[in-house]
């Protein structure tokens, strides 16, 4: 069944985000439903008239963010709102836009570029801001709680990530680490991300009370945490030895793999407070497609 972009199908649970955060590039173009190994479906999101669709965030009132991309490879961000969707707002002239989180109150926050390079966002309501981190080369806003505390990342030769509180920004940065990357924040002001060892191997982090602790998924040759909701329910993704991606919920040492049949990759993105899941899966011919695991 589809209606206005959105489809449900049958099949394994899966959940898929593209992992190109980087260049504010994720891919997607199709929307489906399948049963995951709990039995929960998981519904495919497809922005009509767009190439690849990628979502990358939900709030508790599902609402759903991310971003298309179209035949010409314009990105643009979108919020989806029972049924309709509808661009995110961004002053130009712009390169590139995204839309990567948002929270209860509606705040959506992502990144731009211009012909000056990267910056963070956050929009609400008609408001904008720009966020940049002082003397960077390029700032991404990710992730955002509903304090309105803003995590993400920024570079000025090396990557850091951030946390925005009040006005304040605070770097983050995992001892040892040759960079950081901040991706989502919950109400308690827990943070996950993941950052890059001296081998170019990556690992997931849980930012807790000050203290950092690595997740890594059993024999994966790399690991992100992509989103953390109030329970501390985390969702993220692995990449195996041959560098397919899996996506998976990590709950209190749980690991609940989340798949889609024939996907290429999957990737989880966010995670709300009833456990629905938001992500990307790309498929056989390499276009993404966004998902949302009930």
């Amino acid at each position: 069944m589809t209606t206005n972009g959105i489809r449900i199908l049958g099949g394994r649970g899966g959940l898929a985000l593209g992992s190109l955060l980087l260049a504010l590039c994720l891919t997607g173009s199709g929307m489906r439903t399948a049963s995951s190994a709990v039995s929960r479906p998981v519904i495919q999101i497809d922005v009509p008239n767009a190439r690849d669709t990628i979502v990358t965030g939900l709030n508790d009132a599902n609402q759903v963010v991310g971003f298309t991309i179209d035949n010409s490879g314009k990105w643009r961000g979108f919020v989806l709102t029972q049924g309709v969707f509808s661009t995110v707002p961004v002053p130009g002239p712009t390169l590139r836009e995204a839309a990567f989180g948002i929270n209860n109150g509606g705040r959506v926050v992502g990144a731009y570029s211009d012909a000056k390079g990267a910056h963070g966002f956050a929009q609400s309501g008609g408001a904008f801001s720009t966020i940049d981190f002082p003397g960077a080369v390029q700032t991404l806003a990710h992730g955002i709680n509903d304090h309105g505390d803003v995590v993400g990342w920024y570079d000025d030769g090396r990557r850091h990530g951030f946390v925005l509180v009040g006005g304040t920004f605070s770097p983050i940065n995992v001892p040892s680490a040759t960079g950081t990357e901040a991706m989502g924040i919950n109400a308690k002001g827990d943070i996950v991300g993941y950052f890059t060892d001296p081998s170019r191997r990556e690992h997931g982090f849980l930012l807790s009370a000050g203290t950092f602790r690595t997740i890594d998924i059993a024999g994966a040759a790399g690991t992100e945490l992509l989103g953390i909701n109030n329970t501390v329910q985390i969702v993220g993704y692995s990449v195996d030895p041959s560098g397919k991606e899996h996506a998976f919920e990590f709950d209190g040492g749980a690991l609940t793999p989340i798949d889609i049949s024939n996907a290429a990759g999957v990737e989880a993105a966010g995670i709300n407070s009833s456990g629905q899941i938001a992500g990307g899966y790309q498929d056989g011919a390499k276009r993404q497609h966004g998902f949302i695991r009930l």
